[in-house]
C-alpha cells in the first residue's frame, strides 16, 4: 500500500483544451512531450494547450492527463464545451482519481473584450473550482484574461472573479515563450509552466514546501513587468505574480484564493489534499467492515501510520509525533447514528509548516466523504 507523500502521486496534472488532432472528451495519459505530439499534433495556431503541456514537461512535470475539447467549426468552443458533461471536457477528469492539479489554458481565449468573453472565462474558472472542491484532492491553476495590466487584473479579481476557495490559485501575467512552429516568440497563459514548477518542487523539496520564488524554465519574458509595490498589491488580492528577476523569471508567491488563513498557502492546501488521498486509500477497506471498537482501532492505526510517515518525511512541524498530529476513531467520533447508518468516521489533525496552525479533517467510509475545518 502506497503511504508516502511521493511526488509521482502528489503532482499529476489534468489539462483541458484545444489541439490540432486526437481523440476528444477523453483523458489521455502522457509522460513526455513527444507523446503529446504523436497523439495531439504538437504546436498549432490558435491552440494554447500545446504550450501548456510543453511548459509542464519543461519545468519538471511527470505524468499528466490531457482532454481535448472539440472546437466549433474551426472557432473557439463555448464555455460549456470546456466544462462539459461528466463524460466531456473537465467532467472527463472526474474518473481519474490520480489527478492533483488542473488547468484549462484555452479558456482564456474566451476572455476577450466582449462581455460574453468575460462571462465565458468566469464560467470556466468557476467550473474548475467546483470540480476541485467536489473531488477534494486537487487544485486548479487559473490563468488571467489576456492583455491585462496590473490595475486591470486587480479590478478583475476584486470586482469580477471574486472567488474564495482554497482549491484554486491565480497567476499573473501571461508569459513569453518560443513557438517552434511559428518560429517566433508568443505570449501564452502561465498555468502549464507553473504546474510543472509545482511538480519539480514536490520532487526536490516535498509537497509541503511552498512552490514560490522558483525559476520558470523555457520562459523568455513576462507580458507585463511588475515592480515590488505592484507585486505586493497583487499579493494582498490573492494573486501570485510572475516577475522578471536578475536571476530569471520566477513565480513570486504561492497562495490560494482562500480568505481562510489556515488554507491560504498553496503548500498547505496541496498537503491537505495529498493527506486526504492517502487516508482515503489506507481506510478504503473499512467500507466492507461493520462498525465497532475492533474496526475503529484498525482504522486509527492505519491513519496513524500515514501521518507518522508524513511527519518523518518533514511534512509537519513538531518535535514529537504527539505534537505533529493526532487521530481519533472511537465511540466519541462514531456516534450511534453513524454506526446505525453503516458509516465509520475518523477524525485527525496535523500541524503543517505553513502557516503553523493545526488543521483538522474527517474522513468517512463507506461513502469516502470528507470534511476539513481549522481551529
Amino acid at each position: 500500500m502506497h503511504m508516502h507523500l511521493d511526488a509521482r502521486q502528489t503532482a499529476v496534472a489534468g489539462f483541458v483544451g484545444l489541439a490540432n488532432q486526437g481523440p476528444t472528451d477523453e483523458p489521455v495519459l502522457l509522460t513526455k512531450w513527444n507523446e503529446f505530439v504523436h497523439t495531439f499534433g504538437g504546436f498549432h495556431p490558435g491552440t494554447l494547450l500545446p504550450h501548456c503541456v510543453h511548459g509542464w514537461f519543461t519545468n519538471g512535470g511527470g505524468s499528466c492527463f490531457v482532454v481535448r475539447v472539440p472546437d466549433q467549426d474551426g472557432g473557439m468552443p463555448g464555455p460549456y464545451d470546456f466544462v462539459g458533461s461528466r463524460k466531456a471536457g473537465l467532467g472527463a477528469l472526474e474518473s481519474i482519481e490520480a489527478v492533483t492539479i488542473v488547468a484549462a489554458p484555452d479558456a482564456v481565449g474566451l476572455g476577450n473584450a466582449s462581455e460574453y468573453g468575460r462571462e465565458g472565462k468566469l464560467h470556466v474558472d468557476f467550473a474548475l473550482i467546483v470540480h476541485c472542491e467536489s473531488m477534494g484532492n486537487r487544485l486548479a491553476i487559473l490563468d488571467p484574461p489576456p492583455g491585462m495590466n496590473a490595475p486591470h487584473i486587480l479590478e478583475w479579481r476584486n470586482e469580477v472573479a471574486r472567488f474564495d476557495s482554497s482549491y484554486a490559485a491565480l497567476y499573473y501575467p501571461w508569459i513569453r515563450v518560443m513557438d517552434p512552429e511559428a518560429r517566433r516568440s508568443v505570449l501564452v497563459p502561465p498555468s502549464g509552466h507553473v504546474a510543472g514548477s509545482w511538480a519539480r518542487s514536490d520532487r526536490e523539496r516535498g509537497v509541503w514546501a511552498a512552490p514560490a520564488k522558483l525559476p520558470l524554465r523555457g520562459v523568455l519574458d513576462v507580458a507585463e513587468g511588475l515592480g515590488h509595490r505592484e507585486g505586493e498589491e497583487l499579493h494582498r488580492a490573492g494573486i501570485n505574480s510572475i516577475r522578471a528577476m536578475p536571476e530569471g523569471i520566477r513565480a513570486w508567491s504561492a497562495q490560494t484564493l482562500s480568505s481562510d488563513s489556515t488554507r491560504a498557502e498553496v503548500a498547505t492546501a496541496r498537503l491537505s489534499s495529498s493527506v486526504i488521498s492517502l487516508v482515503r486509500g489506507a481506510t478504503s477497506w473499512a467500507s466492507l467492515e461493520p462498525g465497532g471498537p475492533r474496526t475503529w482501532d484498525r482504522v486509527q492505526g492505519d491513519v496513524e501510520a500515514v501521518l507518522q510517515n508524513a511527519w518523518r518525511q518533514g511534512a509537519f512541524v513538531g518535535e514529537t509525533a504527539a505534537e505533529a498530529f493526532y487521530v481519533r476513531c472511537n465511540d466519541e467520533v462514531n456516534v450511534p447514528e453513524l454506526t446505525a447508518a453503516g458509516r465509520i468516521r475518523v477524525e485527525f489533525g496535523f500541524a503543517p509548516r505553513l502557516p503553523g496552525e493545526f488543521i483538522r479533517m474527517m474522513v468517512e467510509q463507506p461513502a469516502g466523504s470528507w470534511a476539513i475545518y481549522g481551529d
